[in-house]
């Protein structure tokens, strides 16, 4: 396809967002996405009005607005998913669109999520994947809202205009190329496309001081949540009560994970959450938050942006890309990173696995500034690996015993492996890089697991018998075998 139109139009006083495309089918690939129309609201506080659907064809217009031909569609079919993102998806799929036609679609969304209390900040992408041939946004807003601008990667710069009080916002490009991210493995924070970055919040404190209410809720009442605290309590050490606490948020209760910003809904109640059983990443931190402070460590929210990472210190401030948290923990003038939404993590703290997030937004009153946010070297992945080889004359059967050590992050993957998989298993995967001499081992036996005590690691022992283990040459009068560091062979890509 190419966009031969995309106008975008915002009033932010009266909450409504106006859209208008109009795409040309230039080859059969195209027809497929061409001639779907997708609109996306959240019916609990927005409304969603469709203008018109037109198809333009050797200059003849038809109109394919038909209310009946419009589906609504749950966007998440997950009833837990779906409790934390009520939004809908408005559909249609067009009859009859072939190459060269001309789509055009207007709708307008009504309505803001109350809890944005005000305040306004987003990041608008004006590249996409097909070559738009003229691009425009236009945002309209009172003169006395502070409506901060950014462009990024290229964007051109808007105009700001200003008359009896209204202020404009108005982008406009010509021609923008195309641009698609390829490949699975790229960062990501790896962000190439043209964006621009609007914010209403001056600086980092004003978006702490609008965000620390969101997790104010009343304390916990239940008698299943006094039980925890009682448990944590009986604990002697400070950073082992720390570690009980983040066990208990991480496995039992089951995360739900969304890629939403934080204030799509408000933060559940501990009991609610406890009562429950499974949570977003905000209510598994505000659940572990509450014991925490419950038996004396500090412990702090900090906001972090999973999509942008330490590039957010170049961005506006803003909680638009503030989509994921994280807890600061502070414990014998030592500062931790918690994940709550992370499984299967063991003590002590400076060996708990953090994404390299870069900097967050930690909430505790005087906050003014980002916080660097330093990965514990305890916590990187580390793999040790021992292969004890019983090798006999030829003919005979050999014997192989593998050793593996698993630490920090590679520990947490490891466990969760043995929790999600049966032990009769785990010698397919967990081994099974061999050199090909040696490929025709058979295990004999379950792998054995067991923790390393008093660190985050575990250690997983496997047993093979290898036939054949000896290579005789042409001449047939000289064995040899030989032995590879598998693994290291493995990651280079052999």
């Amino acid at each position: 396809m190419v966009y031969l139109l995309a106008d975008r139009q915002d009033k932010l006083e009266r909450n409504a967002f106006y859209y208008r495309e109009v795409r040309k089918i230039v080859s059969e690939k195209g027809i497929q996405n061409g001639a779907s129309i997708i609109a996306y609201f959240n019916p609990v506080f927005e409304r969603l009005v469709f203008h018109s659907i037109k198809v333009t064809r050797n200059g003849k217009v038809s109109d394919r607005l038909d209310r009946s031909r419009i589906e609504l569609v749950p966007r998440e079919k997950d009833p837990d998913r779906s409790m934390y993102d009520p939004s809908v998806s408005a559909r249609t799929v067009l009859d009859d669109v072939r190459v060269g036609d001309v789509v055009e679609l207007a709708f307008t969304i009504e309505g803001e999520n109350p809890l944005n209390r005000g305040k306004y900040s987003k990041i608008y992408l004006v590249q996409c994947e097909a070559l738009i041939v003229r691009n425009v946004l236009r945002l309209v807003y009172s003169a006395d809202r502070k409506l901060a601008f950014k462009a990024e990667n290229g964007a051109r710069e808007p105009i700001i205009t200003t008359v009896n009080g209204v202020s404009e916002l108005w982008y406009e490009d010509q021609n923008v190329p195309g641009r698609r991210i390829e490949g699975e493995d790229v960062p990501d924070d790896y962000e190439p496309r043209q964006h621009l970055d609007v914010s209403d919040f001056g600086n980092w404190s004003e978006v702490a001081k609008w965000a620390l209410p969101v997790f104010e809720t009343a304390p916990p009442s239940s008698a299943e949540f006094a039980a925890e605290i009682v448990k944590l309590r009986a604990i002697g050490d400070a950073e082992h009560r720390a570690v009980a606490a983040v066990q208990f948020v991480q496995n039992e209760i089951r995360y739900v994970r969304l890629g939403m910003w934080f204030a799509a809904r408000p933060l559940s109640s501990p009991d609610e959450t406890l009562r429950r059983g499974f949570a977003n990443h905000f209510d598994k931190t505000l659940l572990l938050l509450t014991p925490l402070r419950g038996v004396g460590i500090e412990a702090t929210p900090a906001l972090v942006s999973a999509s942008f990472r330490q590039h957010i210190r170049e961005l506006l401030p803003s909680a638009d890309i503030l989509d994921h948290v994280i807890v600061q923990v502070r414990l014998r003038q030592s500062t931790y990173w918690v994940n709550a939404a992370a499984t299967d993590q063991r003590g002590p703290l400076s060996q708990m696995y953090v994404r390299s997030y870069g900097y967050g937004l930690v909430l505790r009153q005087g906050t003014d500034a980002l916080t660097r946010i330093e990965q514990a070297p305890g916590s990187f992945p580390v793999r040790k690996i021992v292969e004890n080889y019983r090798v006999p004359p030829p003919d005979e059967t050999a014997e192989l015993e593998v050793i593996s050590e698993y630490r920090g992050l590679a520990a947490d993957r490891t466990r969760s492996f043995f929790r999600e998989n049966s032990r009769e298993e785990i010698p397919k995967t967990v081994f099974g890089i061999l050199q090909p001499q040696i490929s025709r081992r058979e295990s004999t036996k379950a792998a054995g697991y067991e923790e390393v005590a008093g660190e985050n690691a575990c250690r997983v022992t496997e047993w093979y018998v290898i036939p054949g283990i000896w290579q005789l040459n042409a001449d047939k009068n000289q064995y040899s075998l030989t032995f590879e560091p598998a693994e290291i062979y493995s990651a280079l890509g052999s």
